[in-house]
């Protein structure tokens, strides 16, 4: 009877021993997984320089602000300092008689804004083209999305 009682108990312990090794195998597969869908996605490509150049659609999209055409738009980062440059062309049919401040806001992929800063757009003629150049002393070359709005002066 000891010897039955032996094995019985030795059963048990494998019985129990392979469940727990199953919960924490199912366990890592889901930390695993979950670790996945909170990755944040590169949005960039380093080159050979060291300088990362935002590869996101989502920023890399021409965009219209009242009247004006953003296109071509680049976004790198070097030594924590963000740098955009795109193309601005004037779609409309006036000239625009003033210089034009417009807010440009970085966005992460779970749409939380990163951070902004001001652009200046110098006076366009009816269907001008100019470059507009910013900067910014973080690194924001991970942007997943910029959008582009009226600038609104610090009250």
């Amino acid at each position: 009877m000891k010897k039955k009682e032996a094995i019985f108990i030795l059963f048990l312990i494998a019985i129990v021993v392979a469940i727990i090794v199953m919960g924490a195998v199912k366990n890592n597969k889901g930390k695993k997984a979950n670790e996945k869908e909170g990755e944040n996605k590169v949005n960039y490509e380093v080159l050979e320089d060291g300088t990362k150049l935002n590869k996101s659609s989502k920023v890399n999209e021409d965009k219209t602000y009242n009247g004006l055409k953003f296109s071509n738009i680049q976004l790198t980062e070097n030594g924590n300092l963000t740098s955009l440059i795109a193309d601005v062309t004037n779609t409309t049919s006036t000239a625009t008689s003033d210089f034009t401040m417009v807010d440009l806001t970085f966005y992460d992929e779970a749409g939380n804004s990163l951070g902004s800063t001001i652009g200046l757009i110098k006076p366009l003629a009816a269907g001008e083209t100019t470059q507009l150049n910013a900067s910014l002393t973080l690194d924001y070359a991970n942007a997943y999305d910029l959008k582009i709005t009226e600038h609104k002066a610090n009250q």
